[in-house]
């Protein structure tokens, strides 16, 4: 055996291990991924901010909405006609 081959099959073996290593990296963190956001308490969160987006959204479109708009101009004409 020469020094080029034997050289190519460390480095293949060192190749083989770097991706054996990395896949079970990938494997790992996908195991703890549900145990860690738990600890984090990131999912309530999310859902919270998830809530909170829908209210204002909610609210927002209750205070564009055209019928809206008009109960206010009829509530500000008969202020207006009382004032007079």
């Amino acid at each position: 055996m020469n020094a080029g081959s034997f050289l190519s099959l460390y480095l293949g073996i060192i190749l083989l291990y770097m991706i054996i290593g990395v896949i079970f990296g990938i494997v790992v963190s996908l195991i703890f991924r549900p145990y860690v956001l738990w600890y984090l308490k990131i999912d309530k969160r999310i859902k919270l901010q998830e809530e909170t987006y829908d209210l204002l959204i909610e609210k927002l479109s209750k205070a564009i909405s055209p019928s809206s708009s008009s109960c206010i101009t009829d509530s500000r004409q008969s202020s207006i006609a009382s004032n007079k």
